[in-house]
């Protein structure tokens, strides 16, 4: 009797358990029909589970979602310019100019392809022999009014892109810089790279992709992740890219103090 009593003590007692797991079969039985119990040691098929989806016997094919995704591409392009564009006003910032420059929209080679690369409103170029054999290139480029994220595509890239990958240059050091105090205390900070021509001589560039309100774009670099967030920055209004070459100077200061002279030292400000 006691022994009887015990077991009618243990089935009563698994009951609950066996309701609970009712459901669960129940459960696995919807989403696939051939799983009538749990099997711990089975290998879980991935695609046999998708198969299995009621998604699958809908109308609800494949093709729609590939026209919902395009049709979500097709807003965003949509909503990216609106977006630039809503309520942002032009900085009023001091702005320099490059006076007495003479300013071209369009110029034969090699000056007309760079301003064509760079999608400037006008540009200029100089090419000047200095004292002791030495010689200066300059580039000068204008926008009237850009947003940064567009001006860092076309104006953010490191001195070395242009000219070491044409075979012209070989690059011997990147990533210095240059301050420049205006006479009005605006500061213009420069990206400073030394280049070498074939036959060794050392070539310094200096280069300042600057904008209107915001200055210079802190890092030149082609990486991508950089470029993604700069392409989100909200700020717009006039810019400017100078660059230049020095060759034949004894070293980098020497390069610095010329550039500074024949070129830095004649710019203009004025308040917007």
């Amino acid at each position: 009797m006691k022994d009887e009593s015990s077991s009618s003590r243990t089935e009563r007692s698994s009951l609950p358990i066996q309701n609970c797991l009712r459901p669960c079969q129940l459960g696995l039985r919807r989403i696939h029909p051939s799983s009538l119990t749990l099997t711990p040691r089975s290998k879980f098929n991935i695609q046999h589970f998708f198969l299995s989806l009621p998604i699958q016997n809908s109308k609800f094919k494949i093709h729609h979602f590939s026209l919902l995704f395009l049709l979500f591409l097709f807003a965003l392009e949509a909503a990216i310019p609106a977006w630039r564009n809503a309520g942002l006003q032009p900085s009023t910032a001091p702005v320099f100019y490059w006076k007495g420059a003479t300013l071209l929209t369009s110029a034969p080679p090699p000056f007309g392809p760079a301003l064509e690369m760079y999608r400037a409103d006008r540009g200029a170029e100089l090419t000047k022999d200095l004292p002791e054999g030495r010689k200066m290139t300059f580039f000068y480029f204008e926008w009237d009014s850009i947003e940064l994220g567009p001006f860092s595509d076309v104006g953010g890239h490191e001195p070395e892109i242009c000219n070491v990958r044409h075979g012209s240059f070989k690059l011997l050091q990147s990533g210095g810089q240059r301050a420049y105090k205006a006479a009005n205390g605006e500061t213009l900070r420069f990206n400073y790279t030394l280049l070498a021509l074939p036959n060794g001589n050392p070539v310094y560039v200096y280069k300042l992709p600057w904008i209107q309100g915001y200055g210079l774009l802190e890092s030149l670099t082609q990486d991508r992740s950089t470029r993604f967030q700069t392409a989100f920055l909200r700020h717009r209004g006039q810019a400017r890219v100078l660059e230049a070459g020095l060759f034949g100077s004894s070293d980098e200061d020497d390069a610095w103090s010329l550039f500074q002279r024949e070129v830095l030292d004649k710019l203009q400000w004025e308040s917007r």
